[in-house]
């Protein structure tokens, strides 16, 4: 089967009628529908990522809260990501340390007195080794998530460095409630 569009009309002549008509296969029209709708689909992610990434210069044009910044920066990776809990460490050069910079949707406030050594834990391996870092599982993540004081109920972590310049300049974690894609 093959989808056609079809068009006749009736035709006299000589004094008898005819019905002369046309097909034309759609198969090609199709594909290049489903084509143009694959393509509006990743055109609307790319305006929705220049929406975040205007709303994110907006609020670092615009305050010289580090925290207020953060926090844009966090309700657009959430929203972006469809997750429920975010936080970002700051590194302490002086200190060598991680620190709290900002968290949203994590219980307790992200424990804003949390600092974590290079090395330590998920967060501190991401910041050492400058590579991502995933941990899955309910109870993985939650030896992850309990281990730095937090409580929840996590499906997957994931941990990203933040790299300015060639320089650490903190951690970006993220905090699944579902199990990670394949």
């Amino acid at each position: 089967r093959r989808p056609y569009f079809l068009s006749a009309t009736r035709v006299e002549r000589g004094g008898r009628q005819y019905l002369i008509g046309t097909g034309i296969d759609r198969s090609d029209i199709d594909a290049a529908r489903a084509d143009i709708e694959g393509l509006n689909v990743a055109l609307e992610e790319r305006v929705e990522r220049l929406m975040a990434l205007r709303d994110i210069d907006r609020a670092i044009i615009g305050s010289l809260d580090i925290g207020l910044t953060l926090g844009v920066l966090l309700e657009q990776v959430t929203g972006s990501l469809h997750v429920p809990a975010a936080r970002i460490l700051l590194f302490d050069d002086v200190e060598q340390v991680l620190r709290y910079g900002a968290s949203l949707g994590l219980p307790g406030g992200g424990s804003r007195s949390l600092r974590v050594a290079l090395g330590q834990g998920a967060s501190g391996t991401v910041a050492r080794d400058r590579r991502r870092v995933v941990v899955t599982g309910r109870e993985a993540t939650a030896a992850v998530v309990g281990a730095q004081g937090e409580e929840g109920g996590f499906e997957a972590y994931v941990g990203v460095p933040l790299v300015a310049k060639g320089r650490l300049a903190g951690v970006l974690e993220v905090f699944h409630d579902r199990p990670l894609p394949e």
